[in-house]
């Protein structure tokens, strides 16, 4: 069963601080869906995309994404494919988390309450439009062939960068709107009888926070910046240095997690 993961990976070449091309120090959760499922995965995620276009100052937003996908890939940021999706294919999609994160910063970083209750207030019509984008995106891959999607959806305000700051209220609002209306979007697809599954990231991160040593973990923060020298000490940790993406454990947990969502009972 091949996986086409339509927006986790950089593009050019690695930073020091990802030295294997991934956002984390080592692999994300693709590449562990890869393993379990035996699958070859056309990846066409790239690391801070967004719903809808990108721009000069942004890599290519999902929009952009699929519609790379839908022509056939190529020719330097993703890989060569038909263009079309087999019944058997799983579609991954990881989007809109960087929607929520730039809302989130628009205010800055030291917002008075009424700038932050203000945005609080207008993140239903922002994530909106963000919904918006990723809806027509699945729609556009269904009509391609989908039958078979994972999507992923969770609170950008709880993530180290941000957890108990003043801005952080504001991801949640707009991550709680974003999520709510994808699942709606979802829920039509899955009455067309495509095969739904929505992994709720916050649920998981709640079974983590609560006991880290069940998962391997010593903790469900982020490690210290010795970390980066030091992958075996990162993998003890659920988030990564950067303090927003996961470790390559971290990612593995939420990649076997998405095997045995796709394995159980259908979820629409």
């Amino acid at each position: 069963m091949p996986t086409t993961a339509i927006s986790t990976s950089c593009s050019g070449p690695p930073p020091a601080l990802y030295p294997r091309g991934r956002f984390s120090n080592g692999t994300n959760f693709v590449d562990t869906m890869g393993v379990l499922l035996g699958a070859r995965i056309d990846n066409f995620a790239l690391g801070g995309a967004v719903t809808g276009p990108g721009s000069k100052n942004r890599p290519a937003g999902f929009d952009q994404q699929y519609r790379a996908f839908l022509a056939g890939g190529g020719p330097a940021y993703y890989p060569r494919v038909s263009g079309k999706l087999s019944p058997t294919d799983l579609v991954v999609v990881s989007i809109g988390g960087n929607d929520a994160r730039a809302y989130q910063k628009s205010v800055g970083p030291s917002p008075s309450p009424a700038k932050v209750a203000s945005a609080i207030a207008s993140a239903r019509a922002a994530a909106a439009r963000s919904a918006a984008n990723a809806a027509k995106g699945l729609g556009a891959l269904v009509r391609a062939g989908g039958r078979n999607i994972l999507f992923l959806g969770g609170d950008v305000g709880r993530l180290p960068e941000v957890r108990g700051s003043t801005i952080a209220p504001i991801g949640t609002a707009f991550s709680n709107s974003y999520n709510a209306r994808m699942k709606v979007s979802l829920a039509k697809l899955a009455s067309r009888g495509v095969a739904v599954h929505y992994l709720d990231l916050d649920r998981l991160a709640d079974r983590v926070e609560a006991d880290p040593a069940a998962f391997g973990l010593i903790s469900a923060g982020a490690c210290p910046s010795a970390c980066v020298t030091n992958p075996s000490l990162a993998d003890k940790y659920l988030f990564y240095v950067d303090k927003l993406h996961l470790s390559a454990a971290g990612f593995a947990i939420v990649g076997r997690q998405a095997v045995a969502q796709l394995q159980g009972p259908r979820a629409e």
